[in-house]
């Protein structure tokens, strides 16, 4: 798994690329978790998955956990889904995709 980050006026992305399955899901969640707690509260975030080439449950949740906690503490956050097939098959049988608050 790489991560990247970029900004533009108003908004943060953090895109996440490769693989995001077990093995990978501690790092990815202190990935999304730094991103943003490092990012401007009154910033849009927006955590970019479309890079994803392998899913699993476990980091599907490494992502989703602190976004969705985020969400709940008023921040404006969006995810956008995988869209290799498999990835994004995933996702959509775990149905937690998408997420976004503005």
């Amino acid at each position: 798994m790489s991560v990247g980050t970029l900004s533009a006026v108003g908004a943060s992305t953090l895109r996440l690329h490769g693989d995001l399955e077990v093995r990978q899901a501690a790092a990815a969640r202190r990935a999304v978790r730094d991103f943003l707690d490092a990012a401007d509260a009154g910033l849009h975030v927006v955590v970019d998955l479309s890079g994803v080439e392998e899913l699993d449950a476990a980091g599907l949740a490494a992502v989703t956990s602190p976004v969705l906690a985020a969400c709940r503490g008023g921040r404006a956050v969006s995810v956008i889904p995988p869209m290799a097939a498999r990835p994004r098959r995933v996702a959509d049988q775990i149905g937690v995709l998408p997420i976004g608050t503005g």
